[in-house]
C-alpha cells in the first residue's frame, strides 16, 4: 500500500547554488542535500538559513508517493 506525504524542500534559482557553495566552501551535492532536508548538520542548517534569508529561496512542501512500510519505518529510527 502507498501513501502520499508532503516532503519539505527549499526552492532556489540554480544560479545561486555556486554562490552558496563558495560561501560555505562545499560541493554542489552538499548544498542540494541541505536544501532537500536530506542532511541536518549545522552546516546544512546554515545553508538553508542563507538560502532563505540572503537569496530569497522559498520553502515548499512537495507531495511524494511512498510505501506505507517505508513511511512507518521513518518514525521508528
Amino acid at each position: 500500500m502507498n501513501k502520499v506525504v508532503k516532503i519539505e524542500k527549499i526552492l532556489i534559482d540554480k544560479d545561486k547554488i555556486p554562490k552558496i557553495m563558495k560561501i560555505f566552501g562545499c560541493g554542489k551535492t552538499t548544498v542540494y542535500n541541505a536544501l532537500a532536508y536530506r542532511s541536518n548538520s549545522q552546516q546544512a542548517q546554515d545553508i538553508r538559513s542563507c538560502a532563505l534569508n540572503r537569496y530569497g529561496a522559498e520553502p515548499v512542501k512537495v507531495p511524494q508517493l511512498v510505501s506505507v512500510k517505508m513511511y512507518l519505518k521513518s518514525f521508528r529510527s
